[in-house]
């Protein structure tokens, strides 16, 4: 975890079968099955929560890319990566996710219910110091 200021988050519990930011009220936006798929849901209190499923890996660098870029031009507090849906993520992308939210007044990214073949690569290489792991 990260030291300094206490981070600030939203609930990432599970919310039934499809957890996390997936599942809205309301929504019709159906759960992208594979390879990749990403959906940001926006919160009053200044952070983002993104959540993602599939394989995060180069074939999916450019759409991911993208969708951080769109994010970080609305100026988030806090981003919040909810990998509850992730299946393989390369440590490329996983580098993407903890550093694509700097800045002075920004809290360090928060990754939601990564699978553990996921938390292992971030412990090893050093990322897991540069964000907040929700289990």
């Amino acid at each position: 975890a990260t030291s300094g200021s206490a981070p600030v988050y939203r609930d990432c519990a599970p919310r039934g079968p499809r957890s996390g930011a997936w599942e809205q009220e309301g929504s019709d936006v159906a759960l992208p099955e594979s390879p990749f798929g990403a959906r940001p849901d926006v919160a009053g209190d200044g952070s983002v929560t993104l959540a993602l499923a599939g394989e995060l890996d180069l074939s999916t660098e450019a759409t991911l890319a993208a969708q951080l870029t769109g994010i970080r031009t609305g100026r988030p507090r806090q981003v919040i990566f909810d990998l509850s849906r992730v299946s393989y993520a390369d440590l490329g992308t996983l580098r993407a996710l903890v550093t694509s939210h700097r800045g002075a007044d920004q809290l360090p990214p928060v990754l939601c219910h990564p699978p553990p073949v996921v938390i292992r690569l971030l412990e090893v290489s050093g990322l897991a110091e540069h964000c907040v792991i929700m289990r």
